[in-house]
């Protein structure tokens, strides 16, 4: 079994199960949201493979589920509530601006003075400094690569690149950072879920624009076909004109969610369980908006649901529910966004 997690604008935390073992009961109570009593003051939240994360406002973090590959950060395999402070990034407080990992080769840390290092899987404490990437303000992990954004709206990547993913015109791996070709401008990055098997990428500029590159087997790169990109391709709609005002993009292993700064919500890929919200189960390779679903402030995606957060505190879910992940209290598939129960004041 895994939760999932929403942060509440008062510092608490609601999860719910979602449990194949589970997941035929009717009317489990685990699938819908409880508050987590051990957390309080919380300002962020995240998430691994089975194993979730929570930072409170004094800098300490807590971490629960399966400890895999030693997750947890405090030698155990299963957690069943948090314990604090378990992960282990020497030096944390003081000189990291931000922590991620990547379930094949390790974690990364940025320092305040815009250094990456890494730190490799299985050896915590042992660390590698990334030479060639300096001034970087945000990195992301994908599965066998990473992508690191710098301060001059330019893009950086290294690793495996067998689809294109590191987006230099190439498919050769790559040991040392490359610059990703034809990109400026950009204010986020994403990659597909480090712990799946779909090497695409994703950036975002100031002027809203997106731009993919990578593996496209699904038609995640929405540029209306299934052909893999080694450089980057800006995101059009149907008709090939230029879409701009998003404000946000998540990335699952089937389907890609947007955020415009409309308060739309736009989506693509793969729609076997009615993940883009569009009332089908008819993929798409291109950007459409999802029906009945205005006021949006922020979205998630995984696996193969969607949620989205409205302006007034309430959340949406749809697609695959089969777990109970959607936290409708049932596992019925909805093709629609349907209201989170019990979830209020977001």
């Amino acid at each position: 079994a895994s939760e999932c997690a929403f942060l509440l604008k008062d510092g608490t935390v609601w999860v719910w199960k979602i449990s194949e073992a589970e997941m035929f009961s009717e009317g489990n109570k685990n699938m819908i949201p409880k508050k987590k009593d051990e957390l309080n003051n919380i300002k962020g939240i995240g998430s691994g493979l089975l194993c979730l994360y929570a930072l409170d406002q004094e800098g300490s973090i807590f971490s629960w589920g399966s400890g895999g590959d030693g997750a947890l950060g405090d030698g155990l395999v299963v957690q069943n509530y948090p314990i604090k402070n378990g992960v282990y990034i020497p030096e944390y407080k003081e000189n990291t601006e931000k922590v991620v990992s990547n379930y094949s080769c390790g974690g990364y840390r940025i320092n305040k003075d815009g250094t990456v290092d890494h730190y490799i899987k299985g050896e915590y404490g042992s660390k590698i400094n990334l030479n060639g990437l300096s001034n970087v303000i945000d990195i992301f992990a994908g599965n066998d690569y990473i992508l690191a954004l710098k301060n001059d709206g330019t893009v950086w990547a290294l690793g495996a690149n067998k689809y294109g993913q590191l987006g230099d015109g190439t498919t050769v791996d790559r040991m040392s950072p490359v610059k990703v070709t034809n990109l400026s401008g950009i204010i986020d990055i994403k990659t597909s879920d480090k712990n799946q098997s779909d090497f695409c990428s994703f950036a975002l500029t100031r002027d809203g624009t997106v731009w993919a590159w990578g593996k496209n087997d699904k038609g995640l790169l929405g540029d209306g076909t299934n052909t893999n990109r080694k450089t980057p391709v800006e995101l059009t709609d149907s008709e090939g004109k230029v879409l701009s005002g998003f404000i946000d993009i998540k990335v699952s292993n089937s389907h890609i969610l947007a955020l415009r700064n409309d308060g739309t919500v736009w989506t693509w890929g793969k729609n076997e369980y009615g993940q883009l919200g569009d009332g089908t189960t008819i993929d798409r390779y291109k950007p459409d908006m999802v029906t009945n679903l205005s006021r949006v402030i922020s979205i998630a995606a995984k696996n193969n649901g969607s949620l989205a957060l409205k302006d007034n505190g309430t959340a949406w879910g749809w697609g695959s529910n089969i777990t109970g992940a959607l936290g409708t209290g049932n596992n019925t598939v909805y093709y629609n966004p349907t209201r989170v129960i019990g979830l209020n004041n977001i």
